[in-house]
């Protein structure tokens, strides 16, 4: 009986736990246990596991043990590198590349490894950029939403270094990050974390070029335009629209898109939203430097929707800061300064000058609108 116990036993001992959302382990969320773990040479037993037992499950479940374990530490961060886990990480990517689990958990690890500079070297160099955009084309469809994420953080994670962001462009990695922008309307996070990582590798010129050639400046458009509701999403294709406006050419082409009008419509919509208006705000500041889309901007009411946040932001600083650069530019066409003053743009940098004697970039631009 009590062999037939211990079968029975072992047997259940070996079925696979189930995945749950609100799984934990020891050092979830606990820094000082991570610490004790670590200090007692958890991570190179973590290594052991992933060196030793090659089974899809056991691959994830290490995985997830390293996520919590360099979670916000940078420390462990490096000594996770150090005991060889990036490379063990990307083999376990490819030897598994049907298992969902592993694979969004094998994302997670890279992302929270890449905060660290030198780790962004290291997963480039082992072959991670192009091993996390062929899982990008993988798991394509919506339904694998999470996994496409994961993935997307950790390239931008990678992203923050120089160089990586035209290896990620290089590699296909504009294209696929659009996958993230076609899963509205039910994953609008999603959404928002693609515009955010396009915008990161688009402060290389090179990969400003790709995403205009692309179709992206269109596919910002159309966020502005079906998706207005959702503070994210138009916060960030606002904010990729501005970076792409520090190319003169791209200046001209998101001009002609039928932008502007949209992100003029944006202030309008979230007026009391100063995370998005300066964003939408730095969009139409980048654009106007654009003679023609001086004129463009006049003619959607930009200038009234500019002047009307100045007034009633006046005491947010970065708002203040925004408009008023934005502002500046526009003064440059003596059909627009009349419209600024008369809306009562001249009171309201006057306004903010007051309220903001000690902000450094409020006072350079209100002076320099005046």
């Amino acid at each position: 009986v009590l062999t037939q116990h211990s079968y029975i036993i072992e047997q259940s001992m070996r079925q696979p736990r189930p995945w749950t959302a609100t799984r934990t382990n020891l050092a979830h969320g606990n820094n000082q246990m991570r610490s004790k773990i670590a200090a007692a040479g958890g991570i190179e037993q973590v290594m052991v596991v992933m060196d030793k037992q090659h089974d899809a499950d056991a691959q994830a479940k290490a995985c997830w043990s390293l996520v919590n374990l360099a979670n916000s530490n940078t420390d462990h961060q490096a000594s996770i590198a150090a005991a060889g886990a990036i490379p063990r990480i990307i083999l376990a990517l490819h030897d598994f590349p049907e298992h969902e689990q592993l694979q969004e958990e094998a994302c997670k690890a890279l992302y929270h490894m890449a905060v660290l500079g030198h780790n962004q070297v290291l997963i480039a160099e082992a072959g991670g950029i192009e091993c996390i955009i062929s899982i990008m084309g993988a798991f394509s469809h919506r339904q694998y939403w999470k996994i496409l994420v994961q993935a997307a953080t950790a390239l931008g994670a990678l992203a923050i270094n120089k160089k990586n962001k035209l290896l990620i462009a290089q590699a296909g990695g504009v294209q696929h990050l659009y996958l993230l922008l076609d899963l509205l309307p039910t994953h609008c996070a999603a959404v928002e974390k693609g515009c955010l990582v396009l915008n990161n590798l688009a402060d290389d010129m090179d990969v400003k070029i790709q995403i205009a050639k692309t179709g992206g400046i269109e596919r910002m458009v159309d966020l502005l335009q079906g998706h207005k509701m959702h503070q994210g999403v138009v916060s960030e294709a606002c904010g990729l629209l501005c970076n792409l406006a520090g190319s003169e050419a791209h200046q001209i082409q998101i001009g002609e898109s039928g932008a502007i009008c949209k992100v003029v419509l944006v202030i309008q919509q979230f007026h009391s939203s100063p995370s998005v208006l300066v964003q939408a705000c730095a969009a139409l500041w980048s654009l106007a430097r654009n003679s023609e889309n001086q004129r463009l901007i006049a003619a959607s009411g930009g200038i009234e929707a500019l002047v009307a946040t100045l007034q009633h932001h006046c005491a947010h600083g970065p708002v203040c800061e925004t408009i008023c650069s934005a502002l500046a530019n526009l003064a440059q066409s003596a059909a627009n300064q009349l419209k600024i003053a008369s809306v009562g743009g001249v009171e309201a940098v006057l306004a903010a000058l007051d309220l903001h004697q000690q902000h450094v970039g409020v006072c350079e631009d209100g002076v320099e609108a005046l």
